[in-house]
């Protein structure tokens, strides 16, 4: 999904859903996950060409056989970008 507010403003959303149902009979790791990743993006463009940006990410992945690989995170982060 992407939404430009203006003429430098611009919002990008993206969403991913995974997952593996197998019958996994070995409980191999990997053989049933689920993982959700959404990403949003916010950047400005500043009248000197010059862009900033944010980024905040929340991340899960779970696997039910082997629970060590799971995790939850997020991402905030601060973009900078300058022509020269």
């Amino acid at each position: 999904l992407n939404y430009a507010a203006g003429a430098g403003s611009y919002l990008t959303a993206a969403f991913t859903d995974t997952s593996t149902r197998n019958d996994n009979p070995t409980l191999e790791p990997h053989g049933n996950t689920v993982g959700r990743y959404f990403t949003l993006t916010m950047r400005r463009r500043l009248s000197d060409g010059a862009e900033i940006g944010l980024v905040y990410a929340p991340w899960i992945y779970r696997d039910s056989v082997f629970n060590r690989m799971n995790y939850e995170t997020s991402v905030v982060m601060l973009t900078g970008s300058t022509r020269f």
